[in-house]
């Protein structure tokens, strides 16, 4: 008769059964399931995915941002319009200065970055950045780009950064030096130092 103990001992041949763990020479395997019958289609990108838990219509957190985004874009703009309103006044200053600076094809951070080389003031004078709570004014060559049907500029005809008063002499100079070749001005004067700006920025009259 065979003894059942030594039936015991014999090594099992058996093969695992898929998603099931096992241990070979102390090392823990997990046999992964891979069934292509369970595979979804994302909604998003169209793509072939396998969910990780019922109901996953994404393949990615990216693909479920974006149409959570398109779902709720009602709720979006009533959420930021009250942040914009009720939030965090920096947060208001932003949207206010990104919205004037399209026009020039220019961002928040180039606008610091110019306003702190001209040491927080016009570039023809002396008057500072929100003074009487007004933002200095992006200077551009109007020859190149016009925006007065408020077309965008090209941005490479951005000059430097002038206060209300001297954007508008700036204007009245330039009218005039196209009817006149020659100016002299007396050095030290604003007519003087407003010549040397539109020379520094290459500016073809």
């Amino acid at each position: 008769m065979n003894n059942p103990e030594m039936e015991n001992t014999e090594p099992s041949l058996r093969k695992p059964q898929e998603g099931v763990t096992t241990s070979l020479k102390g090392r823990k395997e997990q046999v992964l399931l891979k069934n292509h019958e369970l595979t979804n289609r994302c909604e998003v990108c169209n793509l072939e995915f396998e969910p990780k838990k019922s109901g996953q219509t994404c393949c990615s957190k990216k693909c479920y941002s974006k149409k959570w985004r398109v779902e709720n874009l009602e709720h979006r703009k009533e959420y930021k319009k009250e942040y914009y309103h009720n939030g965090n006044p920096e947060y208001k200053e932003y949207c206010d200065m990104k919205s004037s600076l399209w026009l020039y094809r220019m961002s928040v951070a180039q606008y610091k970055d110019l306003l702190q080389k001209q040491e927080g003031h016009c570039a023809l004078c002396d008057n500072k950045h929100d003074t009487n709570g007004y933002r200095l004014h992006v200077d551009h060559d109007h020859k190149c780009c016009d925006t007065r049907e408020r077309q965008a500029t090209c941005g490479t005809c951005n000059r430097g950064l002038l206060c209300g008063v001297c954007n508008r002499k700036l204007g009245f100079l330039e009218k005039f030096l196209q009817e006149f070749d020659l100016v002299k001005a007396k050095q030290g004067s604003w007519v003087f130092k407003a010549l040397q700006y539109i020379y520094r920025y290459e500016v073809k009259m």
